[in-house]
């Protein structure tokens, strides 16, 4: 018998990951087993869908009816849209603006912001340390998802 998603567990998620499990599992479907809201920033939507209908993953995608896609760009801050690409910032914003505490990004993203010291940062590297599951069972690669 499988388990139900938590359902107080939502997620934002990044380009990389999405196309790294289409290409591992041929879908999406572990993230609608592990969440109960999976955000797509419009961005990411738009990264996507860029190379066309016949792109690697993009059938995967639209096929996966019950991801909560953005349908309007997201205002970035300007940290953010300085540091990122518009795909990492929209997933890290939107995080930010919907109060979801648990993001999935690639961990150089991750590297990238946590080692920022200055203005807007501090809020980040508060976010992203707790935005989402353990890599690893016992713990040691922090509290983050990557890919």
């Amino acid at each position: 018998m499988s388990a139900m998603p938590d359902q107080t567990k939502a997620v934002v998620i990044n380009t990389t990951p999405l196309i790294a499990l289409t290409a591992a599992t041929g879908n999406l479907d572990v993230l609608r087993c592990l969440y109960s809201r999976v955000v797509v920033p419009y961005e990411v939507a738009k990264e996507i869908r860029a190379g066309g209908r016949d792109a690697f993953g993009v059938e995967v995608f639209e096929q996966a009816s019950w991801l909560d896609i953005s349908p309007e760009p997201m205002v970035l801050m300007p940290y953010l849209q300085n540091t990122l690409d518009s795909g990492e910032a929209s997933v890290i914003q939107t995080a930010l603006q919907l109060g979801i505490n648990l993001v999935c990004i690639d961990e150089p993203t991750r590297t990238k912001v946590a080692q920022r010291q200055e203005g807007e940062s501090a809020q980040l590297r508060r976010c992203l340390p707790l935005s989402a599951h353990h890599r690893s069972t016992d713990g040691d690669r922090g509290n983050y998802a990557g890919d």
